[in-house]
């Protein structure tokens, strides 16, 4: 069979004697054409559903950037959240204060007070973690000193201490829960709305370098940077905290 004889199968890479072919004989004898005859469709299936998700993705982010007054909802238009609750929840940012937010979303973040200098503070000398470990400090120095606890108990108090993080009095980010709460008493359990925590702990300048510093304080000049197991200890510490907190 001469070369130029062949054709190339529309389906795939398969090359065919027969110029009348157009994929079908090859697709009932070659059992490599059916399987990357079925790759291409499968592939192309899910190409196009991930299309499709990205441009629903990219609308409702459009829609999400402008402001609405409460009266514009559209209640004759299907509620967002109830359209995509088969794939994701559906959420927003900002406090369920208007007819907007509370027909397109099912679930709300309460921004940068849920990030990590927004629950601990921002100070790197003056944090309520630093108040914290200088008053159990300045308490355990006394008692090294009269001699009612050893070293190595002074040493595993004071690095108790040194992981015991504590959260700031932040009242923005418990009137967004209060306000779910308040809201979810008027609705059915199925229609409750979320508060979803934003960025836990990282985001990019977000999080207050005394965090990572033993004592809880920062010195540019000369950081004191906490061991690896403290910082562990630190954030198992922090998110159990947080978690109760706002449970």
């Amino acid at each position: 069979m001469l070369r130029s004889a062949l054709t190339r199968c529309r389906l795939c890479a398969y090359m065919c004697g027969n110029t009348l072919c157009r994929g079908r004989c090859c697709y009932r004898s070659n059992k490599r054409h059916r399987m990357k005859t079925n790759l291409t469709y499968l592939k192309g299936g899910v190409i196009l559903k991930k299309r499709l998700l990205t441009f629903a993705l990219m609308l409702i982010l459009v829609i999400t950037c402008f402001s609405f007054p409460s009266s514009a909802v559209n209640l004759q238009l299907p509620s967002l959240w109830r359209e995509y609750e088969d794939y994701f929840m559906m959420g927003n940012f900002g406090q369920y204060s208007g007819n907007q937010q509370n027909y397109h979303f099912i679930s709300s973040s309460p921004s940068n007070n849920m990030k990590l200098d927004g629950q601990i503070g921002n100070s790197n000398t003056n944090s309520l973690s630093r108040q914290n470990y200088n008053s159990v400090k300045t308490e355990l120095d006394g008692q090294l000193a009269s001699g009612t606890i050893t070293q190595a108990e002074y040493d595993a108090a004071l690095e108790a201490a040194n992981t015991d993080v504590q959260l700031a009095a932040n009242t923005q980010a418990m009137n967004y829960v209060q306000g779910a709460r308040t809201l979810n008493a008027t609705l059915p359990e199925n229609e409750h709305k979320k508060i979803r925590g934003h960025v836990m702990v990282w985001h990019g300048g977000q999080q207050p370098m005394y965090f990572f510093c033993n004592g809880f304080v920062y010195n540019a000049q000369n950081p004191d940077w906490a061991s690896p197991e403290t910082m562990l200890k630190r954030l198992d510490i922090y998110i159990m905290k947080l978690t109760e907190k706002f449970a």
